[in-house]
């Protein structure tokens, strides 16, 4: 990575972290009003066999409501802010912190990767 990219992964951090309980209160419900996005979590929780990671897992609702599908769950994200309100929320699940590129886990461990709101932060990095 970078100087730039660094500098850019630790303003991401540093803004989730400032705003990590607004965002949570947010952010935490909105599943409740989206179906078709419960249905293909739902659909892909079941087929998953083994560990699934919820990267940029937020306040962890999504990674919660995989868990109500398949309980080997975990949510990764950088901010340590944001990681204090998943945990605050699902004290159930493991929620640790890393950068999506460069994953803590060792080759093949993860059955699957649910990237539900990282994808524009993926691109503002590179």
């Amino acid at each position: 990575m970078d100087s730039n990219s660094g500098e850019r992964l630790r303003k991401i951090r540093s803004n989730y972290d400032a705003l990590a309980s607004a965002y949570a209160r947010e952010i935490s419900g909105e599943l409740d009003h989206r179906p078709l996005e419960r249905k293909m979590l739902q659909k892909f929780a079941v087929a998953c066999d083994g560990l699934i990671c919820d990267l940029g897992c937020g306040p962890g609702h999504v990674t919660e409501y995989l868990g109500r599908f398949n309980a080997n769950v975990i949510g990764l994200d950088l901010s340590a802010g944001i990681l204090k309100e998943a945990r605050a929320r699902h004290s159930e699940i493991v929620f640790v912190q890393g950068n999506m590129l460069n994953l803590p886990f060792a080759a093949a461990k993860l059955a699957g990767i649910v990237a539900f709101y990282s994808s524009f932060i993926l691109t503002t990095i590179r």
